[in-house]
């Protein structure tokens, strides 16, 4: 073949590699996850339990059923002027309704359903008990969800009223019912059997 073919045919080559490969190193990827984050202005750090863990999770519902999406354990020695830098990384994309921060009541006598009081949530508020905090969608054109900031108070960090646990102590119609922590784990020791009218009502 003559070398003056040769030589157009090479650059023509080398132009497709180069071209290829810039294609490769900067063309945009769509993102597989999200990344959520925000600060978290704690007061109340006086009063930071001695036992039971404080936590902030990402809830798929609100109130929580079940395991949060992700979650972690807040120490105080990792505060900042006592602020907290919080990032939640590959989040599974969908919606979530909240993000809060909350104490878990170490009492074994409170259930499941109830061991949990909410120290803050983003968008949410004390005067409606945190029932209402703003949710948030991440997707493929949202998947970079920062600025997520909101308050926590540790002087929240009490347990719940045994009146909100589940199931009622009013449900129990003996005293046996009432007093004794039984196979199906009913009372859990939250009430208390109330012999001169014959009713369960709860601990004080």
């Amino acid at each position: 073949m003559n070398n003056s073919k040769i030589k157009p045919i090479i650059v023509i080559i080398v132009g497709l590699l180069l071209t290829t490969g810039c294609e490769d190193s900067t063309g945009s990827q769509t993102p597989e996850s999200a990344t959520i984050s925000g600060t978290i202005t704690l007061t109340g750090i006086d009063n930071w339990p001695t036992d039971g863990p404080v936590a902030l999770s990402l809830s798929s519902a609100w109130p929580p059923t079940g395991a949060p999406a992700a979650s972690s354990v807040i120490t105080e020695s990792e505060l900042s002027s006592g602020t907290y830098a919080y990032t939640f990384e590959n989040v599974t994309f969908g919606t979530y309704k909240a993000i809060a921060v909350s104490w878990q009541n170490p009492d074994t006598t409170y259930n499941s359903t109830c061991n949990q009081s909410t120290l803050g949530a983003f968008g949410g508020s004390v005067q409606n008990y945190f029932m209402t905090p703003d949710s948030l969608t991440a997707s493929t054109e949202n998947y970079e969800l920062t600025g997520n900031d909101f308050d926590a108070n540790l002087n929240y960090a009490l347990p719940n009223p045994y009146s909100i646990c589940q199931p009622p102590c009013v449900a129990f119609t003996t005293e046996t019912e009432c007093t004794v922590e039984n196979i199906y784990q009913l009372s859990m020791g939250h009430c208390i059997w109330d012999a001169t009218n014959s009713s369960c009502g709860y601990k004080q």
